[in-house]
């Protein structure tokens, strides 16, 4: 596996189970409802197959996208291994910049071998821990007559893919229509902010806006939920022109909740 050799090495737990001739199979994968600090991934096996207290289990994660592999900040690992007669199930970790589709093997470490037909048949995308916003600065930022088309606004918060600008990409309002007349495009990231430039459509009324990001999970384009991050305040005078007030706002939709690294279930 050239990709485990390049730093995708065994989780970091391990556990007792399975049979002294390696008969285990894998039936199926099955993904959890996100919850705590990532998803919960079961392995089913077959039945009597984890009774043999001689034996002990690692799981290994690999990344399936060769372009994602370099920069990624650690491996994909697995915690809270736990074990039932005809099931392993532990829990996802994932570090904040982590991208890729990956996919599991599971090891039998006492022999050091890895077990017939132990692998996903579909690949994971694991999301990074999402952002989290604790302000913003800028001239927008403090003046709501400031935010006109060509502005910038830097987001001040964590877990940003800061590994490429465009990695992160923000939506404002709530219709298809607000978010088509209001943008924030990012020009640049860091691990502790983006900034970006704002458009404004002429004609967009006075109003809050609530403004949502997302961060690319894998080099397929595929996006994390969607993370509520705060408003965006237009034509308003010296009012500020961000907040975090969710009060203050339009109404904000109902949004996909998602799978983070950070030890809580998500949602905008």
């Amino acid at each position: 596996m050239i990709l485990l050799e390049r730093g995708y090495k065994d989780a970091l737990l391990s556990h007792r189970g399975c049979d002294s001739n390696l008969s285990c199979s894998l039936l199926c994968l099955v993904v959890l409802a996100p919850k705590r600090i990532a998803s919960f991934i079961q392995f089913l096996f077959s039945p009597s197959c984890l009774n043999d207290p001689a034996k002990s289990y690692s799981v290994v994660f690999y990344n399936t996208e060769a372009d994602a592999v370099p920069g990624n900040p650690s491996p994909v690992t697995c915690a809270a291994l736990s074990v039932a007669a005809t099931k392993l199930t532990c829990t996802i970790i994932a570090a904040n910049g982590v991208m890729g589709m990956y996919r599991f093997l599971v090891k039998d470490t006492t022999s050091d071998t890895l077990l017939l037909g132990s692998t996903s048949l579909n690949s994971i995308a694991v999301n990074p821990p999402l952002p989290a916003v604790t302000g913003a600065s800028g001239e927008c930022a403090t003046s709501s007559a400031a935010c006109i088309s060509g502005a910038t606004l830097t987001i001040k918060g964590t877990n940003f893919n800061h590994r490429d600008t465009l990695y992160q990409r923000f939506s404002v309002g709530v219709t298809k229509a607000q978010r088509s007349a209001i943008r924030l495009a990012p020009t640049a990231v860091s691990e502790t902010d983006v900034t970006a430039t704002l458009t404004v459509a002429d004609g967009t009324p006075a109003g809050s806006y609530p403004v949502f990001v997302e961060v690319q999970v894998c080099m397929m384009q595929m996006m994390s939920p969607l993370r509520y991050v705060g408003n965006l305040v237009l034509n308003s005078g010296s009012a500020s022109g961000f907040n975090r007030d969710a009060t203050n706002t339009t109404e904000i939709p109902n949004v996909p909740v998602g799978v983070n690294g950070s030890g809580a279930e998500e949602s905008a």
